[in-house]
């Protein structure tokens, strides 16, 4: 094989285990087997296990000594944590956001050409970038963008424990739309608390619906 058709390979794989990580195909703590994935997708053992250290570096994934590579394991703690730092990252976006939605247009794209059969988390991660793109600052578009995913599999749990979320969504999409900084502070932190309510639910669905 070329280098060149060895690297599209392993693309291909990284973009097919991500997607499934992702997706929550993986409960919360499981123990992820290359060997196992290899043969599911029919690639080689170190071009899986390549990949998957590529998405613990990314914090998607556990490397344990001895253990392997493991989903991340999820308290109510980790996810309450999880739920203010996406809460402190908006406000430091819209700290730092210009007037001018055009921004938008330079935002940054998913870390990883995700194709989901949830379109309101993908709306969801649409706005969430775009509050990022509206400042210039690099770090904080690559920061969301990375909590977007962090947060992915547990947005398409949120329709068990709060059916009308997309409401929240198209209100601070318009929000965002008109420049009302201020009710965007207050519907983002609405968001956060309604979030931090249903904590050990989703807590309980990540670690037992396998989507």
């Amino acid at each position: 094989m070329s280098m060149e058709a060895s690297r599209a390979a392993a693309a291909d794989v990284y973009h097919w285990v991500k997607a499934a990580v992702l997706k929550g195909e993986f409960l919360a703590g499981e123990r992820l087997d290359p060997r196992g994935l290899a043969k599911k997708i029919g690639a080689s053992p170190s071009t899986v296990h390549t990949v998957l250290g590529r998405l613990a570096a990314e914090h998607l994934l556990l490397s344990l000594p001895g253990e392997g590579f493991h989903m991340p394991f999820l308290t109510e703690d980790v996810l309450r944590s999880a739920y203010r730092w996406m809460y402190a990252l908006s406000l430091t976006a819209l700290d730092l956001a210009g007037d001018d939605p055009a921004h938008e247009l330079q935002g940054p794209t998913p870390t990883s050409p995700l194709v989901d059969d949830d379109p309101d988390v993908l709306a969801t991660e649409r706005f969430f970038n775009s509050l990022a793109a509206r400042t210039e600052n690099h770090d904080v578009r690559i920061a969301m963008a990375q909590t977007n995913d962090r947060l992915h599999a547990l947005r398409r749990l949120e329709k068990h424990v709060l059916p009308d979320r997309m409401a929240e969504i198209d209100a601070m999409c318009g929000l965002l739309g008109r420049n009302e900084h201020d009710a965007l502070r207050d519907a983002l932190a609405c968001y956060r608390d309604r979030r931090l309510v249903h904590v050990p639910e989703l807590v309980r669905l990540r670690h037992r619906v396998r989507q």
